[in-house]
């Protein structure tokens, strides 16, 4: 869970398996200040994903570090 700002709208990107370029893969209005969003891997591989928020006219965008996330093995179900 992050605390921003209320009512902020929040990205989710992720790193393409380029290795270069980021997409957004989840949007979401920050309630409250909160925001949680859960995270399904596809396959098992190195994940790379990031926060940005655009900023208003009070304040200016940001953008968080990166979260790296490794996924070794997948159970198919």
């Amino acid at each position: 869970m992050v605390t921003v700002f209320p009512n902020a709208t929040i990205n989710l990107q992720s790193m393409n398996a380029d290795g270069g370029t980021w997409r957004t893969v989840a949007t979401q209005i920050a309630d409250g200040g909160l925001f949680t969003m859960a995270l399904t891997p596809s396959a098992a591989r190195v994940y790379k994903y990031r926060v940005t928020y655009d900023g208003d006219g009070q304040y200016a965008p940001a953008i968080s570090n990166i979260v790296t996330l490794i996924v070794t093995n997948m159970i198919i179900s």
